[in-house]
């Protein structure tokens, strides 16, 4: 985590929509307990449908992310999930992009799981995936 400012509303509405979000993930404030974080604040958004945090899945910026980078966007993703108001399936479909581009690194039934509770949690079930 950095000491610079943090990214206000409009700029992350900004980022958001060109994908550029994607490149702060690993950069801000990332506690999701204290809402003025980056995460609590995409959170936010988010769910006030100013913002589709989902949808960063599917740009060339999340594309390019490789090793240790892509790891810390991936955790911003796994703290916030829980928390966004989607779709059942936006977020199976997030999900199993984030567990793709994870690869084989052991983690994948911890994220599976955790994805099929998300579900549960917003009154799907994985047969709906």
């Amino acid at each position: 985590m950095t000491s610079r400012p943090s990214l206000s509303d409009a700029e992350i509405v900004d980022r958001c929509k060109s994908g550029a979000l994607v490149r702060d993930l690993d950069r801000w404030d990332l506690d999701e307990t204290n809402p003025g974080s980056t995460v609590a604040r995409c959170v936010a958004l988010h769910n006030a449908s100013q913002i589709d945090f989902l949808g960063l899945v599917h740009t060339a910026e999340f594309a390019a992310l490789s090793g240790p980078e892509f790891f810390a966007v991936q955790h911003a993703f796994t703290e916030a999930i829980p928390q966004l108001d989607p779709p059942p399936r936006q977020v199976m479909a997030a999900v199993k992009i984030l567990v793709e581009k994870g690869g084989n690194d052991g983690t994948k039934p911890s994220k599976c799981s955790a994805s099929v509770m998300v579900c549960e949690r917003l009154g799907a079930s994985q047969r709906n995936y």
